[in-house]
């Protein structure tokens, strides 16, 4: 078992060791994490939902933390989302893409595909950024995909000297 799990957070896939591309290139992704927020109900009831609607995919918040960091540091991806579907029991296979850009390339692409219930989520993605990563701004598009639904959100965090 991973040294990550508990009871809110669970390590549903490892990254250790898979590298990053091009201006991130040496960076390293670490453990993904998840923690629910809210319940089917609670989501169901803040969003108005109607099960006729079929799957329901909304981001709530998409944050790069810190937003200013130096090379060598790390920099969390954190998404809060809001899944349902019409069957409250319904396991909803989705997956998690953020794609992190430099200068408009595409410098990294995280990815894991899990099941989840009906409710609110917040996950995360750890990026460990090596020691001579390129200085500037780079754009986070965070995206969750669902059957027949998807939302996406865009963040960004600097490197500096």
């Amino acid at each position: 078992m991973c040294p990550r799990y508990t009871r809110k957070n669970r390590c549903q896939k490892c990254y250790g060791g898979r590298s990053v591309v091009e201006a991130l290139e040496g960076g390293k992704i670490g453990h993904y994490t998840y923690e629910v927020k809210s319940t089917y109900e609670e989501t169901s009831e803040e969003y108005n939902y109607q099960p006729a609607s079929g799957t329901m995919v909304r981001i709530e918040d998409v944050s790069a933390l810190p937003t200013n960091v130096k090379p060598g540091d790390q920099v969390e991806f954190v998404a809060t989302y809001a899944l349902l579907d019409a069957s409250p029991d319904a396991d909803i296979k989705i997956t998690e893409i953020r794609e992190i850009r430099y200068e408009g390339e595409l410098v990294g692409r995280p990815e894991v595909t899990l099941t989840h219930k009906g409710g609110t989520y917040s996950s995360t993605v750890p990026l460990f950024l090596p020691k001579d990563a390129k200085t500037g701004t780079y754009k986070v598009l965070t995206t969750i995909q669902a059957p027949n639904a998807s939302d996406s959100g865009e963040t960004s965090f600097t490197v500096e000297q």
